[in-house]
């Protein structure tokens, strides 16, 4: 070391002149045009992308996917017409705000800071008090046990007050089924062995106590809400590396279509689904030497037994044959032959525990055989044919119906394909096993056959969205904490898209929980009498009509054919189709004093000529339906004109008119029935269809 005198100094360097102080420091400062931490909007690819993603998301929620400027292609976000349109603004104003919050924390901070924050800015202010409150707790177990037990009861609660009043797929056969028939006669039974179990047991308990069917779902479904939280923490937990990677996995694995599983969902998918992901929890905690493998493979093994298409999870427990991680060890040796038997030999075992025990309980109650009649449980085919799969048609609504579970799945699918080509992070076994997921759960979302449409049956494939989501998120962490700021810049995208799928996910369990929707179809109108209010044709005695003379010139020729006003039937002779209907000869005017009650109601109306007067020339009826508050004026809600000559007229037609606008007023409903254009009633034989007033929204 070298010594200089004492109280000289040592000799100046090159960049500090002789007799001159040291230069201090200079602050990098943004190039002209940019912003900096305080300053203008920073731009950039990764900030463009952003602002981009934003753009597009706003747009789908202000527009409901393009339905108000009549696009109809993006069927996943139609639902969003049933949000008012003020609140669609704001959430779109909200998403186009998320990445600008980013932008002024985006200069470079200590790499110490970043790996312990992640995403966000460093800690301080608010952020510190939050996180330094959360490691208290975490590090004290009964305040940590407490604040998870008080959160499961939250969540249970929020669950079932905001429970779907709109039933999708199957839902109505399956309470039809659970309300009139047993385990013994549902043919049904071994698509969801486990699920069935439990459904027909509960709702049995339920009937007897005065419940529904429907209830008793709901209440599965919930409990299957549950267990998916305590999922998600698993996976957040050990899955990341900091709080703040968690909290952004957990929030992503929540804002999802498929959450909608979990708010009373009356179907079989709920079960399976949360099983699924619990295995996948469990099985990162093995990884990490914190859970045992039995405990993976019964997790499994129940979600399949709940529902097989649970089977397209299992792919990845290949990646648990070799033994966890030890402690303090950054790698593992090879595994024996021996150890690997053994580890091969608790999977199988622990696996096929439950679905063993569910065949033989199900065996015991008599339950059908899965091969009596077509296929499996009556399925004659359980996937399509490759060229059906590529067919255009079906890929495109298999992206969409994907794009309802996962709304941020264009990014997160770029995301994940490119970490897949990192061999850094390709050799992660949170990833590796996201990865084998994804691909198992891809080949059930695009190959397997489903006779509902998409739009209709989305919940089948909901067990595919978490999945996704789960290889997307885990693909952003490396990017998310990485302390460079190249690596930073990624932070607005993903603002934007978590801001965006909270917007979504959000919409669509308000508005399952807000509307019943219904899809009135004519083949299902059996099951759907139990969102029937009353009959119009059993109110028609109480009804007030005009003319009351008969339409016939000498009524003695035939007295029961000339009454202008009567409960009969029509008969399509094509189909053999016959439906009650109120027979209205126009010119005729039908009255019913209704009181509405105060919910979203609609009037099902089947408006048809009768097929005996076919042929009998004429220029066809005009149907109207008028409505009049008896505080108000009359309001034409409908109209329609039949003619007989149009081969598309000669056959029952449906028309749905809603009475929301008249919610707890009593009302005059008025059904008319005029002549044609022409004037020409000698052959205006017609009658109103089905007449059924329904609680709910009509969904075209």
């Amino acid at each position: 070391m070298t010594r200089y005198p004492r109280g000289s100094s040592p000799p100046p360097t090159a960049t500090e002149p002789q007799g001159h102080p040291p230069l201090p420091q200079a602050t990098p400062q943004p190039p002209p045009g940019k912003r900096g931490p305080r300053g203008l909007v920073p731009t950039g690819p990764a900030r463009v992308t952003s602002l981009g993603i934003a753009g597009l998301g706003a747009w789908i929620l202000a527009t409901a996917g393009g339905q108000t400027l009549g696009i109809q292609a993006l069927w996943p976000f139609h639902y969003l017409a049933y949000v008012p349109w003020e609140l669609r603004l704001f959430l779109a104003a909200g998403v186009l705000a998320a990445p600008l919050l980013a932008f002024p924390y985006l200069r470079p901070c200590p790499p110490k800071t970043a790996d312990r924050m992640g995403p966000g800015p460093a800690r301080e202010g608010p952020v510190q008090a939050l996180l330094e409150a959360i490691e208290k707790v975490q590090a004290r177990p009964p305040l940590r046990w407490a604040l998870h037990l008080g959160a499961m009861v939250l969540a249970g609660a929020l669950f079932w007050a905001l429970r779907e009043r709109t039933w999708y797929g199957d839902a109505l056969l399956k309470v039809h089924l659970l309300e009139q028939t047993g385990l013994d006669q549902d043919p049904y039974v071994w698509k969801e062995p486990l699920d069935a179990l439990l459904e027909h047991t509960l709702s049995g308990l339920a009937m007897a106590w005065g419940a529904s069917p429907a209830e008793a779902v709901a209440a599965i479904s919930v409990a299957a809400g549950l267990l998916y939280l305590v999922a998600v923490r698993l996976l957040a937990r050990h899955g990341t590396h900091t709080p703040a990677q968690a909290g952004l996995l957990a929030a992503g694995l929540l804002a999802l279509g498929s959450s909608q599983l979990w708010f009373g969902h009356v179907e079989n998918y709920s079960l399976s689904t949360a099983l699924a992901y619990l295995t996948a929890g469990l099985a990162f905690a093995h990884h990490r030497g914190q859970a045992p493998l039995w405990a993976v493979g019964l997790a499994a093994g129940t979600a399949v037994a709940a529902h097989p298409q649970a089977a397209f999870t299992l792919l990845p427990l290949l990646l648990l044959l070799r033994a966890p991680k030890p402690q303090h060890r950054e790698t593992r040796g090879p595994i024996s032959p021996d150890a690997l038997g053994k580890r091969l030999g608790i999977l199988a075992l622990s696996s096929l525990a439950v679905p063993a025990a569910t065949v033989l309980v199900l065996g015991a109650a008599g339950a059908p055989s899965p091969f009596q009649g077509e296929g499996y449980a009556g399925d004659p085919q359980l996937f399509w044919t490759v060229q059906e799969a590529l067919a255009p048609s079906q890929m495109w609504d298999a992206l969409m119906n994907l794009w309802l579970l996962v709304p941020g799945l264009p990014v997160l699918a770029v995301a994940g394909l490119a970490a897949t080509r990192d061999p850094d992070h390709g050799r992660s076994f949170p990833f590796r096993y996201a990865s084998l997921l994804v691909l198992g759960l891809g080949i059930y979302h695009f190959g397997f056959q489903n006779d509902l449409p998409r739009p209709q049956d989305w919940d089948l494939f909901a067990i595919v969205g978490p999945g996704v989501a789960l290889w997307g998120w885990l693909a952003w962490m490396p990017r998310a904490a990485d302390s460079r700021a190249k690596r930073r810049d990624h932070i607005p995208t993903l603002l934007a898209t978590l801001a965006f799928s909270l917007a979504i996910t959000g919409s669509w369990i308000g508005v399952n929980h807000a509307y019943t929707l219904l899809q009135p179809d004519p083949d299902r109108r059996k099951l759907l009498e139990r969102f029937r209010l009353l009959s119009l044709v059993d109110q028609l005695p109480q009804a007030d009509y005009e003319p009351r003379e008969p339409f016939c010139p000498d009524p003695s020729t035939d007295p029961t054919g000339c009454v202008r006003v009567v409960a009969t039937r029509f008969t399509m002779p094509q189909d053999g189709d016959t439906r009650r209907a109120i027979f209205a000869h126009a010119p005729a005017r039908i009255r019913f004093t209704l009181d509405v009650p105060d919910e979203r109601t609609f009037l099902w109306l089947s408006p048809a000529l009768d097929p005996l007067a076919w042929d009998w020339g004429g220029d066809g009826v005009t149907f109207q339906v008028w409505v009049r508050p008896l505080d108000g004026e009359a309001q034409l809600l409908a109209e329609q004109h039949l003619d007989p000559t149009v081969p598309e007229h000669r056959d029952w037609q449906e028309l749905w008119v809603p009475l929301d606008a008249f919610r707890g007023r009593r009302v005059e409903l008025t059904l008319a029935t005029l002549p044609g254009p022409a004037g020409d009633a000698s052959a205006d034989r017609a009658g109103w269809g089905l007449g059924w007033w329904m609680r709910g929204t009509p969904r075209p």
